[in-house]
């Protein structure tokens, strides 16, 4: 909503934008016309001016002056040469290293921007700006969200914000306070495009069509489109940030972490192809240091709430893994994930580096993350969890302590399945390798993987598999 113009500072000759509220409409004959401001209108401008007063820097473009009334009000902020990432993407298709330069300077902002207690409501392509020494900068506030407890809300009645495409689910869905997870979305988004070339949902069917597929369809995962070129790691990332539910979205400091290693460093090569403006520079020439492992990704202004004090990446003890993943399976166990598992998720990256995916406790909350994945819906997400464990405990033998933890994997995997297999063909092989595994084990059989496998048998009987799964449940409950 307005009008941005590039224009000179005459005091000290400087560009900055001057962005003018100009709501607009059409008259009777169809030209365009400016509507008189509403109060509204007025409400949301004159908060978009002082998120860029408490907000500038680092990031935002600093705030120089603005005024809220007379004819045309106005908000004059430092102007950032170079173009927006819309733009950047007609003409450009950056290599994995310059889109991971591109994401971690925009999780950076957004790391700061929620610790202010804000978050922006419309992060996407055209609203990332892309300055031609390759710095990020996150522009109009228009429509951010204060959550400062009693802050009014000004959006525009009967409409929810943001852009088709980079959406969050819950706000298309009305949600009137989303939280900074929201933002993490619409960054999946767009990182998603700049890998792939596309967006997360395509479709002839408009807008309406768009966002009832970010609702309910599993979105595709970057390893599906582009097999080679990128880590598990990030991978499994951008599926996190693409995940329906929000509480099981990383936030952003969590998504720098896993980024960092990934960045270029210091004195290496330009990527291939040569790209213009480049993301990669300020890692390669210094400006922005790739930061070493463990260190925080951002520092964050003062907020207007005390802000709530996280672990320093890395450092996470057994004690916490224990007791978050003891929380976590109580969650799942109940069907409802909840705040338990986006901890255990937040604590699963720092524990795979501290101590491997080898580790039994690690490999058991990659389960559970992979368990609640499932639930809710997202069994893209859950088949990568469940076939990171098949691979790690793919040689183990019964008389393992890990064998228990493999055949829930592969239990996991195959129900997975069969949400692209209708028949159920490929996974009832499966499935009775699994069940012929529990009855060897006899009453030592772990009770819940017993009544999950009852459980995959009842929907493989439904789908024409009743005479072999009637006779080895059968013997299954009566092991």
């Amino acid at each position: 909503m307005g009008e941005v113009y590039r224009a000179v500072d005459l005091r000290t000759s400087t560009a900055v934008a001057v962005k003018f509220l100009a709501p607009s409409g059409q008259d009777e004959a169809g030209a365009l016309v400016r509507r008189k401001p509403t109060v509204g209108d007025l409400r949301r401008f004159s908060r978009e001016c002082d998120m860029h007063l408490r907000l500038g820097g680092q990031g935002v473009p600093a705030h120089i002056a603005h005024r809220t009334t007379g004819p045309r009000p106005y908000l004059v902020t430092e102007f950032v040469e170079g173009t927006d990432l819309h733009r950047f993407l007609r003409n450009n298709r950056p290599s994995f290293t310059a889109s991971v330069s591109v994401l971690f300077q925009l999780v950076q902002i957004l790391a700061r921007v929620h610790t202010c207690d804000v978050v922006h409501r419309d992060v996407k392509p055209m609203n990332i700006l892309l300055g031609e020494k390759g710095e990020i900068s996150l522009v109009d506030f228009g429509i951010a969200l204060p959550l400062a407890p009693g802050a009014t809300r000004h959006t525009e009645g009967g409409r929810t914000p943001g852009s088709s495409g980079y959406k969050a689910p819950e706000i298309i869905r009305g949600e009137r306070n989303p939280g900074p997870s929201a933002d993490l979305y619409g960054a999946g988004c767009t990182f998603f495009q700049l890998v792939t070339g596309r967006l997360v949902f395509e479709s002839d069917g408009g807008a309406y069509t768009i966002e009832k597929q970010h609702c309910e369809d599993i979105a595709p995962r970057l390893s599906d489109l582009v097999p080679e070129g990128v880590p598990p790691e990030v991978d499994d990332l951008v599926a996190r940030m693409l995940a329906k539910e929000p509480a099981l979205r990383p936030t952003a400091g969590e998504a720098g972490d896993v980024l960092a290693p990934y960045l270029p460093r210091f004195g290496t090569l330009p990527p291939t192809p040569l790209l213009s403006p480049d993301p990669t520079l300020p890692f390669r020439e210094g400006s922005k240091a790739a930061p070493p492992s463990g260190a925080p990704v951002a520092r964050a202004h003062p907020s207007a709430r005390p802000a709530v004090r996280r672990q320093t990446p890395g450092q996470v003890s057994r004690a916490e893994l224990r007791e978050t993943l003891s929380a976590a399976s109580k969650e799942v166990r109940q069907g409802e994930p909840g705040e338990n598992v986006r901890r255990l998720g937040t604590l699963l990256d720092k524990a795979r580096r501290k101590w491997s995916d080898g580790d039994r406790e690690v490999m058991t909350s990659i389960l559970i993350c992979g368990d609640s994945a499932r639930i809710v819906g997202d069994v893209l997400t859950a088949g990568s969890r469940y076939r990171t464990v098949e691979r790690l405990t793919d040689t183990v033998s019964p008389d393992s302590p890990l064998f228990s933890i493999a055949l829930t994997a592969r239990l996991g995997a195959a129900e997975c399945r069969l949400a692209e297999d209708e028949a159920g063909d490929t996974v009832l092989a499966v499935w009775l390798e699994v069940c012929k595994a529990l009855i060897v084990m006899g009453r030592s059989a772990p009770a819940e993987l017993v009544d999950r496998c009852l459980e995959t048998g009842a929907d493989l009987g439904e789908r024409g598999h009743a005479e072999a799964v009637t006779f080895w449940s059968r013997r299954l409950s009566a092991r």
